[in-house]
């Protein structure tokens, strides 16, 4: 995907470190977002399979 006005995009290349699990803390700003990015992902993927059960 490409950054648009409603979208921001994850960084390529970039690792995402589960620094919850493993022990790992993001090493700069590009793994910190892509972290983010990746836990807002899976809350939002939860809630629709939630709305979706109902």
């Amino acid at each position: 995907y490409t950054n648009g006005p409603r979208l921001l995009a994850p960084y390529r290349g970039t690792r995402n470190r589960m620094h919850k699990w493993i022990g790992n803390t993001p090493q700069n700003f590009k793994e910190l977002f892509n972290f983010r990015y990746s836990s807002t992902q899976n809350v939002i993927k939860r809630s629709f399979g939630i709305l979706k059960k109902r």
